[in-house]
């Protein structure tokens, strides 16, 4: 794992890719957020002392900074209160608030009910002041064997409705599939590099089963 100070940015418009002014200190999985045209980078991981035996000893920082888009500068900010510093990436900037999470969770050792419960602290802690969207309603995964009798029924009819529907995947691009649960997953598989390895994973899933 290598420590950077180097800040690019990414244009949605050109699709290109700048690089900025250097970040103050090299720096891994800083907490990051972006607030009126401004970059807030608060803590991180950093090189600690070299310990013998030790091929690489990480620990957390304090030093925070923003950086002015604009202008093209950075600024010193007051340094996260002790036991709070951290590295990762939970921050949200909507409707002008920055959170980080400060669980003890440690992925190393997690259970999965560990990581369930620190999944959904995760995602509380993003949830603004929306009349759509707030904790309350906020949607916990539930298991198969955890849903009531009737949650169950209506699950499996609804993957009956897919498996009654015709494809409408080309044959071309999925000559096997013949109905609509087919296409559900022929689709997955064709465009994961679309789903899975960036950020649109849970818009993409969201449109596309509401568009089936």
């Amino acid at each position: 794992m290598e420590m950077t100070d180097l800040l690019q940015s990414y244009d949605i418009p050109t699709d290109s890719w700048s690089t900025k002014s250097a970040v103050p200190h090299e720096v891994n999985h800083p907490n990051v957020a972006v607030v009126d045209n401004k970059l807030y980078l608060l803590g991180g991981l950093v090189d600690g002392l070299v310990v013998s035996g030790v091929s690489m000893n990480l620990v957390a920082s304090a030093s925070s900074y923003v950086h002015d888009v604009t202008s093209e500068t950075w600024s010193d900010l007051a340094p996260m209160p002790n036991t709070t510093a951290q590295g990762s990436t939970d921050l949200t900037s909507k409707f002008k608030r920055v959170a980080t999470v400060t669980s003890s969770f440690n992925p190393k050792n997690a259970t999965l009910a560990e990581f369930n419960a620190h999944t959904r602290e995760v995602a509380l802690s993003r949830i603004g002041n929306s009349t759509t969207c707030n904790k309350d309603n906020f949607r916990v995964r539930k298991l198969f064997e955890n849903l009531t009798v009737e949650e169950r029924i209506s699950y499996t009819d609804a993957l009956k409705c897919l498996m009654d529907l015709r494809a409408k995947a080309p044959a071309d691009l999925a000559a096997g599939a013949k109905s609509q649960y087919d296409n559900w997953v022929v689709t997955r598989i064709n465009q994961t590099l679309t789903i899975h390895l960036n950020a649109n994973f849970l818009g993409w899933n969201r449109w596309y089963n509401w568009e089936i």
